[in-house]
């Protein structure tokens, strides 16, 4: 005979495992979600504090700014000289170099000047006898110069033969050497600046620096496939020396920029152009892009307007220092 009483405890058993298991597993759910949530934010707000930009900026006191000679200038109109380098030496003027040749046959009875002396025109050189009638007389100096080649000796024999060089130097010329490309750029009459080079490169503020004008282009190229352009250059106190090798800046063009800063101010961070900024104690690294430059200034095409005031010396000090504080954040 069917038990109900053994029948209906065996069904209420069932419902409560049933009851319990569907709690647990709510639970459970629950609990995962509210981890996962809680993971999400975490990695929300780790991302968040790593996340950087250019429009982090440095702090920097005056104080500090003095003591890292970090200086400031400030984005403005500026005339850019497009330039073309050259390299050549230095030749005496053609036709201010003079020799000194005897009137008639003769022998040497006196040389009144030595070899690197400077003499005025008119003054005695070279004292001869003339060997068909003994008369003496004396050659004079027929410029300003100095004796650059002495030939003779007193007891010498006179004849076709140069007896003594004198060259003015107070101007001379400068040889240059231009490739087809630069030859295409240059004309007479454009203004070079000429510097002396030591050991091959150029020197500092000592180095002796002048102005010329290109006065000739050669129509041929040389066998080395470069043309020959010729710069006249004022020496009146002697410093460019026949055979000194210079270094010239050829000024091809000038142009007008309204944007215009200092080329040491240029850094590269992250991959982009940039100038740091000043506004009070704080230096912005702010992206721009570049147009013309010289030896000195480019031009800015655009992310700075005129008047902006902008690191242009030893900014590489806050990039360091930008670097550096990015670094530590890392860590």
């Amino acid at each position: 005979m069917f038990n109900f009483s053994y029948a209906r405890s065996g069904w209420l058993r069932a419902v409560l495992v049933f009851s319990l298991s569907a709690v647990f597993s709510l639970s459970s759910l629950a609990g995962g979600q509210h981890d996962s949530g809680a993971v999400q934010e975490d990695e929300h707000e780790h991302d968040h504090g790593h996340s950087e930009g250019h429009d982090e900026a440095v702090q920097v006191s005056e104080r500090e700014l003095a003591l890292n000679k970090i200086k400031t200038d400030t984005a403005q109109a500026r005339t850019l000289e497009q330039t073309r380098e050259l390299f050549g030496l230095i030749h005496p003027v053609q036709d201010r170099v003079f020799r000194v040749f005897a009137n008639y046959e003769s022998l040497v009875t006196q040389v009144h000047v030595v070899e690197g002396q400077a003499v005025k025109q008119g003054q005695p050189m070279v004292s001869l006898k003339n060997k068909q009638n003994l008369q003496t007389y004396t050659l004079t100096s027929p410029a300003n110069g100095i004796v650059t080649q002495r030939f003779i000796n007193q007891g010498d024999h006179a004849d076709e033969n140069p007896l003594i060089e004198i060259s003015d130097y107070d101007t001379v010329w400068v040889e240059l050497t231009a490739f087809l490309n630069d030859l295409a750029e240059l004309q007479v009459g454009q203004t070079v600046r000429v510097s002396t080079l030591t050991n091959g490169s150029t020197a500092d503020d000592s180095t002796e620096q002048a102005v010329g004008k290109i006065t000739y282009i050669a129509p041929s190229m040389s066998g080395s496939h470069t043309g020959k352009v010729r710069v006249t250059l004022k020496n009146k106190n002697g410093a460019w020396r026949p055979g000194m090798h210079v270094k010239a800046q050829v000024i091809v063009a000038r142009v007008t920029s309204p944007v215009v800063v200092d080329k040491r101010a240029i850094q590269l961070l992250k991959n982009e152009t940039v100038i740091f900024i000043k506004q009070g104690e704080k230096f912005i690294p702010t992206p721009i892009v570049l147009g013309k430059a010289d030896d000195t200034y480019v031009e800015v095409l655009s992310g700075l307007t005129e008047g902006t005031e902008y690191v242009s010396e030893n900014s590489f000090i806050l990039k360091a220092d930008l670097l550096k504080a990015g670094a530590e954040h890392v860590h």
